[in-house]
């Protein structure tokens, strides 16, 4: 039986790609985004039923939640803050994420998520140990779709 193993260059690059803010219809370019990540947190029952001993769990729902690290001058999440604290009206985004590693064979895979919305931001800051300002933001969202897959990486044998 031979052994199949994942060849080091077609590892993908977490520095390779790019994230696409989108609002209202537009497109956005995160040149200042430092690191993205979208979490699923299944949300589940206990059953307890008669002469079981153990604990049984059904999933009942999920949440996605995402965080991303962000340096300064990106002002987009500030801004929606601050329209938040002004007006009340509340602002949704997506999000699109590309991982595209030239030197890998698996290609490229592109991921949108929807829906989301701000949970918190920083609006001013100063720091005298920081050799650059890094902000960081979560949100939550309801949908997500990866719309290009990687290729099935094939070795033979």
């Amino acid at each position: 039986m031979s052994r199949v193993e994942l060849k080091s260059k077609d590892a993908i690059s977490g520095k390779e790609g790019r994230a696409y803010l989108v609002i209202n219809g537009r497109r956005h370019l995160l040149f200042c985004a430092k690191k993205i990540k979208i979490d699923f947190e299944k949300q589940k029952a206990e059953i307890k039923t008669i002469g079981r001993r153990v604990t049984g769990h059904k999933a009942t729902g999920f949440s996605l939640k995402g965080d991303m690290t962000i340096l300064q001058p990106e002002d987009t999440f500030t801004e929606m803050a601050i329209d938040y604290i002004r007006t009340g009206q509340d602002m949704y985004f997506e999000l699109l994420i590309e991982n595209d590693d030239p030197t890998s064979e698996a290609g490229n895979k592109q991921t949108i998520v929807r829906d989301c919305n701000l949970d918190n931001a920083t609006l001013a800051m100063l720091d005298a140990d920081a050799d650059s300002l890094e902000q960081e933001v979560s949100f939550t969202c309801e949908d997500i779709d990866i719309i290009k897959k990687y290729k099935k990486l094939s070795y033979g044998n």
